[in-house]
């Protein structure tokens, strides 16, 4: 069988976890060797490398008395690339609503909350207690090879790295930040209805009736939701009066909307803009 995942060379033993599921193993087989003169060649020690090998599932007792282990049986390796990462797996034990009151540079708090829901999705906002919109932008989260929570924030590609520790996201500060972020965890289920995703809902209500299941309300689509093409007309130009759109970028792009979450992000976009 094939696997695509990430390999580490540890003195106490190497792993492999796998991008399909994030499931990690340790490793063993006749090409073990040779995957660990590889990374050696291409990372630093301790430093995972993305890799794809050729092997079998098995298990196999670390010694004499311990339990067996589950163990990944390299028989070849195909490739080896430092520098690239598996995909972060969403872990739902770790979903919830984080929230943190920090001091502006204006001397106004600025309160920041992270929603992570349970599929993966997750929504930043930020208020700046300046008058404006609360800010708000879609990305995903997960957790990688290095047993942090990474949040991928789409409109930036920008990535974000925290420690899950007690309950709060501890941000790791990376070589340019000048301190640490600690958001404390208020709810154990992050609100799906909170926000823009919430006051679209309620335009909405006014067309059509929303599923009971939300977590997966972002990808519906409008079709599926308002099967009548009349209902979906009066739903976008509902929510073009209401929110306002005004920019033709943004009307433009209502006209070729697919999905629920497309509305609400565009919605968050025309808020962006004018902000």
């Amino acid at each position: 069988m094939n696997f695509e995942g990430e390999f580490n060379a540890q003195t106490e033993g190497s792993w492999f976890q796998l991008c399909s599921n994030g499931h990690r193993y340790r490793v063993g087989g006749a090409a073990l060797p040779g995957l660990q003169h590889q990374h050696a060649t291409v990372a630093r020690a301790g430093e995972p490398v993305k890799a794809w090998v050729t092997g079998w599932l098995g298990t196999a007792v670390a010694a004499p008395g311990s339990p067996a282990d589950s163990v990944l049986f390299v028989t070849q390796v195909l490739h080896v690339l430092a520098g690239e990462h598996c995909p972060p797996i969403p872990r739902p034990a770790y979903a919830g609503r984080y929230e943190v009151s920090l001091e502006g540079s204006n001397g106004r708090p600025r309160d920041i909350i992270i929603d992570l829901f349970g599929d993966g999705d997750a929504l930043l906002s930020i208020d700046l207690h300046d008058g404006g919109t609360v800010l708000e932008e879609d990305g995903t989260w997960g957790i990688n090879s290095r047993d942090q929570v990474e949040t991928i924030w789409t409109s930036r590609a920008q990535h974000q790295h925290f420690r899950f520790v007690e309950n709060q996201l501890v941000s790791d500060p990376g070589p340019f930040a000048q301190f640490t972020v600690l958001l404390d965890r208020t709810m154990p289920e992050a609100p799906r209805m909170a926000g823009t995703f919430g006051e679209v809902g309620k335009i909405f209500q006014e067309h059509g009736q929303l599923p009971q299941d939300t977590l997966h309300l972002r990808t519906a689509p409008l079709t599926t939701l308002l099967p009548d093409s009349a209902h979906r007309t009066a739903f976008i130009q509902d929510v073009i009066a209401r929110a306002p759109i005004r920019s033709d970028a943004a009307l433009k792009e209502m006209a070729l909307v697919g999905t629920y979450g497309d509305v609400v992000r565009i919605v968050r976009f025309e808020r962006r803009r004018r902000s």
